[in-house]
């Protein structure tokens, strides 16, 4: 695998150094998107429920196909959160902000670091940032995905979840038939634990305890089991 080109740099690192020239807070239009811990960390900073919160500072944004989780903006384009000069939260602010300029985007090679350096008066100046710091941050970002809004975003008022739908009727086994391991559709949403891209050693032992049954019989019980256990 090929090093980063922070890591061989002539410095050991990259420089930066904030400038406070406020273009990233303001004055521009853009994203701020928020991890779950973002999100509980900015309502507590405003005395507000995480569903306050939401509605009076947030939006659900469509970037490429995915919705997520974005601070609003002021008809200037100053940040929601941007008053009187200065930011409401800073000692709050979200990972995106504490981050900046070491996203994986901007770090990707060097020209879209020198397409960065282009925004960022910042970029190229100060002191050397290693590369250990740049690689904390990365795996920060990593460590807290970006929030799915569909997961977070409070009912409307008044919304009432629509009914179940009706099971179907139990009919008689056949004679002679073996019993079934449930009745009726089933199916609970799979999601790989952090970091793993799999859902994790619980698979193994499903596969080695149930090898006489079929696959998609062994599936299913996989499933269930990642949603008892909280995974799903």
């Amino acid at each position: 695998m090929t090093e980063p080109f922070y890591r061989t740099s002539a410095d050991g690192g990259l420089r930066f150094d904030c400038t406070r020239c406020q273009r990233c807070c303001r004055l521009e239009p853009g994203y701020v998107f928020l991890s779950e811990r973002d999100l509980q960390a900015l309502a507590r900073a405003k005395a507000l429920s995480v569903a306050e919160f939401i509605a009076r500072y947030c939006r659900t944004v469509d970037i490429g196909g995915f919705e997520r989780l974005s601070l609003t903006e002021k008809a200037n384009f100053d940040c929601s959160l941007w008053q009187d000069g200065a930011c409401t939260v800073y000692e709050s602010r979200p990972l995106q902000c504490r981050s900046f300029p070491f996203w994986d985007a901007n770090l990707a090679s060097p020209d879209a670091w020198s397409e960065a350096a282009a925004s960022c008066p910042g970029i190229g100046q100060g002191p050397v940032r290693h590369a250990v710091e740049i690689d904390y941050w990365l795996s920060r970002r990593h460590e807290e995905p970006l929030i799915r809004p569909e997961v977070t975003a409070p009912p409307a008022p008044g919304h009432r979840p629509p009914p179940p739908p009706p099971r179907p009727p139990r009919r008689a086994a056949p004679r002679g038939a073996q019993p079934l391991l449930w009745h009726g559709p089933h199916r609970f949403p799979m999601r790989s634990m952090p970091g793993t891209g799999s859902p994790g050693a619980c698979g193994a032992a499903v596969g080695s305890a149930t090898s006489h049954l079929s696959l998609r019989a062994v599936k299913g019980i996989h499933s269930l089991l990642l949603g008892v256990l909280g995974i799903a």
